[in-house]
């Protein structure tokens, strides 16, 4: 494909109005997401950037701190990690013993 032909399905692309399949939203690709899509060989987005970052969100750590022993010298610590989730969490000495 020539360069020509090449920059006329990039225009194409950035005139394309997507249809979200969770939100049924429209959006565009912009021209700077199109291009970090391309150098690093990622798919391009398929559904509405809000609605992938209400999905980022959900990820995140709850706002809040709870009470919770370290999992190796069991000293009360306040950590973002409720008791219920499986991580492994250290106080701060214990973290950096395993670090130096």
């Amino acid at each position: 494909m020539g360069h020509e032909a090449a920059q006329k399905n990039i225009e194409k692309l950035l005139a394309t109005i997507f249809r979200c399949p969770i939100t049924a939203e429209p959006f565009q690709i912009i021209r700077q997401e199109l291009a970090f899509h391309i150098e690093n060989s990622i798919p391009l987005p398929t559904i509405h950037p809000r609605q992938r970052h209400r999905e980022l969100m959900k990820l995140r750590n709850p706002r809040e701190s709870f009470e919770r022993n370290c999992d190796e010298c069991h000293k009360k610590i306040a950590t973002s990690y409720t008791l219920e989730r499986p991580e492994k969490v250290l106080c701060e000495e214990c973290y950096m013993k395993h670090i130096y």
